[in-house]
């Protein structure tokens, strides 16, 4: 199936099953800016404004491709500036929306309108490539960069969920989210592209690259990294706190008291106000999506391409080691 055909059986399946109303129809329809595919919450006119985006020292991005750990990277990037206690965080101004979108508050604003007047230090969030981001930050450095890796398939699987309400597999959408997947016509374009452009850039000094399963496996260590980066001298106990507060539990507690107890707290606790951003955070996820066939399909398709970003993925964690 051609994926113009593709991504309109998708779009129509997930307008009824979610009930998607007229306002919200950009979040799932798609097209091409400079060669790269981007939903309509990222219309050309706010892609053509950001690259001019005026960055300042304090700012630190949050970028990754969907569904690869986001939300939990920018969590523990509010608790170390707040020496891991969550009471300290500021939820009031925190802008869930990525930095390309227009506002869910309005359906009509630039989110980096919002982000312009926000106090400094501002955390940012984005899912766009690195050749999009405001060229401050990436030629002149004026602001961090901290990219998170999540393995492509439990990456999809994510996706699919987060789509489906939960869901990790659906007979219509499943196959044809994993044929986009692997000719990269899923918003913001391809997975191994995005990637491996902000891989090229992983010794600069305003950029530090994590990886999702290390931080599931080694959470303390990732956090010191990432608290040295951003000029953080945090000591045992404030790093116990950043571990216990940014677990999956932590914040789920945290995001539901943000829903409850902060006008527009749904829209930064969950994507348009219904979807929860967090889920099970578990490596392996993947396995409840994928048939033995279609796996062996992207392993042929698109494991020389993995495979050439010299990066070890973790795909499965078994009891007494990893798989």
């Amino acid at each position: 199936m051609e994926a113009s055909k593709r991504h309109e059986m998708i779009e129509k399946i997930l307008a009824e099953k979610f009930g998607i109303p007229p306002e919200l129809s950009a979040v799932i329809k798609t097209h091409k800016y400079k060669g790269t595919t981007f939903n309509g919450m990222s219309p050309p006119e706010i892609l053509d404004a950001i690259p001019d985006f005026e960055t300042r020292e304090e700012d630190v991005f949050i970028t990754s491709y969907p569904k690869s750990g986001t939300h939990w990277l920018w969590e523990v990037v509010l608790l170390i500036w707040a020496n891991g206690d969550k009471e300290k965080i500021d939820r009031t101004s925190m802008l869930s929306t990525a930095f390309e979108t227009v506002a869910l508050s309005d359906m009509k604003r630039p989110t980096y309108e919002l982000v312009a007047q926000a106090k400094s230090p501002r955390s940012i969030i984005t899912h766009l490539p690195w050749q999009f981001l405001p060229k401050q930050v990436t030629e002149q450095k004026k602001g961090k960069i901290i990219y998170i890796i999540r393995n492509p398939k439990d990456t999809l699987s994510s996706v699919c969920r987060f789509f489906l309400g939960g869901q990790d597999r659906e007979e219509h959408i499943w196959p044809s989210l994993l044929q986009s997947f692997l000719e990269g016509e899923i918003p913001p374009g391809g997975w191994y592209e995005h990637v491996n452009e902000y891989l090229k850039h992983k010794d600069n000094e305003n950029v530090l690259i994590v990886s999702y399963e290390e931080m599931k496996l080694n959470f303390a260590q990732v956090a010191k990294s990432i608290a040295k980066f951003l000029g953080k001298d945090l000591d045992e106990e404030a790093l116990k706190k950043v571990a216990e507060n940014a677990t999956v539990k932590g914040m789920k507690k945290s995001y539901d008291d943000m829903e409850k107890n902060i006008p527009g707290g749904a829209f930064v606790a969950k994507a348009m106000g219904d979807k929860p951003f967090i889920h099970k955070g578990v490596i392996g996820s993947w396995k409840n999506s994928f048939t033995v066939f279609e796996n062996e399909m992207f392993d042929k398709i698109y494991g020389e391409k993995v495979a050439s970003l010299g990066l070890d993925f973790i795909y499965e964690v078994k009891f007494g080691g990893l798989a």
